[in-house]
C-alpha cells in the first residue's frame, strides 16, 4: 500500500490526501476543483527541549541532575616520604617531616636547650679580653716610638732606646694586634649571638 501525505490547496486551504508518487505532478483539489502542483513536505522542526531547573541539568526518571561545576587548581609537588605539600615548586625540605630532595635524607629532630643571659655573656667575654689586648699593645706601640711613658717600670724602657728595637716590637704587636681585633670584630659584629646547644634527652627505659 502506497503511502499518503497531506496536502494542503493553495486556494481554500483545504487538507488533502495525495499518494507520495503524486509529488512533483498537478492534482485538482475537491473543494474548490484547483488545480496546484503537489510538493514534497518539508521536515517538521524539532521542538526545543525546555531547560530543565536548576540550570544545565536534565531530567531523568527520579529526579533532576545536575552538573558539578570544575574548578582547575595549581598542584603543587609533594614530599617523597609523608606525601605532605610543599609551599611552592621550588621548595626543597618538606617542613613536616624535614626530608630533603637534593640528599635524599630526612633531618633529625632536635631539642635545643634555650639561651640565657649567661651564655651571652660567656660567648662575648673572649671578645673583650681580646679587645682589651689589642689597646693596650697599641699603646705599647705609641709609647715605644712616642717614649710616653717610660716602659722602665715594666723591664721594656730597653725597647724605647734603639731604632731596631722600636721596628720590629712594633712589628710584633701589629700581628697581636691584627689578629685580637679581627676575632673581636667576628664575635661582636658577625656572630654575636651564642650558638645553640642540643638538649640532651634521657632514654625511656622499657
Amino acid at each position: 500500500m502506497a503511502a499518503t501525505i497531506d496536502v494542503v490547496c493553495p486556494k481554500c486551504k483545504k487538507t488533502l490526501k495525495a499518494p507520495d508518487t503524486a509529488v512533483g505532478k498537478k492534482i485538482k483539489c475537491r473543494n474548490c476543483e484547483e488545480v496546484f502542483p503537489v510538493k514534497a513536505n518539508a521536515p517538521a522542526a524539532a521542538a526545543p527541549t525546555k531547560p530543565a531547573a536548576g540550570g544545565g541539568g536534565m531530567e531523568e526518571e527520579w529526579g533532576i541532575i545536575k552538573a558539578y561545576p570544575v574548578e582547575r587548581t595549581k598542584e603543587l609537588p609533594r614530599c617523597p616520604h609523608c606525601a605532605w605539600e610543599f609551599e611552592d615548586e621550588e621548595a626543597v625540605i618538606c617542613l613536616h617531616c624535614g626530608y630533603n630532595l637534593q640528599t635524599r635524607e630526612r633531618l633529625q629532630e632536635r631539642v635545643l636547650q634555650p639561651v640565657t643571659g649567661g651564655d651571652h655573656v660567656a660567648w662575648h667575654l673572649p671578645a673583650v679580653i681580646c679587645t682589651f689586648v689589642a689597646f693596650l699593645f697599641i699603646g705599647l706601640v705609641v709609647a715605644l716610638w712616642t717614649g710616653v711613658p717610660d716602659l722602665s717600670f715594666v723591664g721594656m724602657g730597653w725597647m724605647q732606646d734603639y731604632q731596631w728595637t722600636k721596628v720590629y716590637g712594633s712589628a710584633v704587636f701589629a700581628f697581636v694586634i691584627f689578629f685580637t681585633l679581627r676575632f673581636a670584630v667576628k664575635r661582636f659584629i658577625f656572630h654575636p649571638h651564642p650558638p645553640e646547644k642540643e638538649k640532651k634527652l634521657k632514654k625511656k627505659v622499657g
